[in-house]
């Protein structure tokens, strides 16, 4: 694999309240994200987005679990 040297920036399809979001992978581990046409970004580091990921597919996960799993009512014995 490649080594990052320097900053690679890259538009992608995907939009944000109208505007196009501008990915920047910057040397050693850093990903930035920003809209188009505006100067304040979103920094974080790959372990972070990975991380981030995880826990958010890990909770998908949960959720579809619970989903399938029967419903059991709870109600006073009397």
């Amino acid at each position: 694999m490649t080594h990052l040297k320097k900053s690679v920036r890259r538009e992608t399809p995907a939009q944000w309240r109208g505007r196009r979001l501008i990915v920047i992978l910057e040397p050693p581990d850093l990903v930035t994200v920003k809209e188009k046409g505006r100067r304040t970004g979103y920094t974080l580091t790959v372990e972070s987005i990975y991380v981030l990921a995880a826990d958010a597919e890990a909770r998908r996960r949960i959720a579809e679990r619970r989903k399938r799993r029967p419903r059991v009512k709870r109600g006073l014995l009397t």
